[in-house]
């Protein structure tokens, strides 16, 4: 009796009669029968050894030649996950490198994500970007520089790492230039007031009190 190829292998014959033995389709290949010649897989699609059919490789990956990592158009033996800090828009690109201001903080990526207001990230290809320090602030998505995390205004700070924004000085609390822009404010000495976000606290005039009376931190003075 013949014996039938396996889906994935060819007679030697192809499409006549009288084959003597079955070869298996190479990896990049496929044969839906056994009397139709192996085929290369088209583009962005791969097969291993003796395959019927090729499987599409999805966005974020690569199809190689399966030895290395040499990105092929067709015949692909193997789809390979692009990298953290990489991305490629379909298989049949290399993986590129995430943007200075950009991340790729998983494998697979089919685009790269800006990095978030209060972060930034100098560099190409890489995988988180990195929070602006305690009294500065980055208030715009995919900042590249140190230098977009700016200094807190007088009257303002930021205690906490990968500020978006600063925070205003409390009424009665007050922070010039000069004052740590890493702390909260510092607070009006008695007999003295301020408003919210001021820069200097203020004297109550003669004949007026704060309305801490006579405590720190007035908000204002009453006659």
């Amino acid at each position: 009796a013949c014996d039938a190829c396996p889906a994935g292998s060819v007679t030697d014959t192809l499409g006549s009669a009288g084959g003597t033995r079955c070869t298996a389709c190479a990896s990049g290949q496929y044969s839906a029968a056994s009397t139709v010649d192996c085929a290369d897989c088209g583009p962005g699609n791969y097969s291993g050894t003796q395959a019927a059919a090729c499987d599409a490789c999805e966005g974020g990956s690569v199809v190689t030649d399966g030895t290395g990592t040499t990105v092929v158009a067709i015949a692909g033996a193997k789809c390979v996950a692009c990298p953290t800090g990489q991305y490629a828009l379909n298989a049949t690109k290399q993986c590129a490198p995430c943007a200075a201001g950009q991340y790729g903080g998983s494998k697979a990526a089919q685009q790269c994500t800006a990095c978030a207001a209060g972060q930034y990230q100098p560099d190409q290809g890489a995988s988180s970007c990195i929070g602006c320090g305690k009294g500065t602030y980055a208030d715009h998505e995919g900042a590249n520089s140190t230098g977009d995390c700016r200094q807190c205004p007088a009257g303002k700070y930021q205690d906490e790492l990968a500020g978006s924004f600063c925070k205003g000085c409390a009424a009665g609390t007050k922070r010039d230039a000069s004052d740590d822009a890493t702390s909260a404010c510092s607070t009006c000495e008695a007999g003295w007031y301020s408003d919210a976000e001021s820069t200097a606290c203020a004297e109550c005039s003669a004949g007026s009190i704060t309305n801490t009376l006579g405590s720190a931190g007035g908000t204002r003075c009453m006659a």
